[in-house]
């Protein structure tokens, strides 16, 4: 309607990324891409690239507003979920060896008497003796 003769405007990795910022919401897609034309423009651009959005976005966040457009918390969350997977990971594996000691025949092949200190051990095991049965 406004006369555009090119329908490339805006790449691929920038629609991606008003994609992810906006989470769809037709105000705000019009606000980041309104933002990003006027950016375009001021820069002499032909195309609108991811690095003209990201820095749209970056504008957009105005200084203490408590929520940021998401488009650097989807990488957060997924550091954060192979954190916390690992740590569970981790700790699984930690109660097997601990299981392990419950029983004075695994203890000659002890993965942890090679990890822990000796005296850790025998205080490891009196616990299992005398709360253990």
């Amino acid at each position: 309607m406004a006369g555009a003769r090119r329908v490339d405007i805006f790449t691929k990795g920038a629609l991606d990324l008003i994609d992810q910022a906006s989470m769809g919401t037709p105000r705000v897609i019009n606000i980041v891409c309104d933002h990003a034309l006027l950016n375009g423009y001021a820069e002499n651009k032909a195309a609108i690239d991811s690095s003209i959005i990201r820095e749209c976005i970056n504008e957009l966040h105005f200084p203490g507003e408590i929520t940021e457009l998401p488009v650097e918390q989807g990488e957060k969350r997924k550091i954060f979920l192979r954190v916390f997977f690992f740590l569970i990971i981790a700790c699984m594996g930690l109660s097997v060896l601990m299981m392990l000691e419950m029983f004075p025949v695994a203890r000659e092949y002890s993965p942890l008497g090679k990890v822990l200190p000796e005296n850790w051990l025998d205080y490891l095991h009196n616990l299992y003796e005398k709360y253990g049965g």
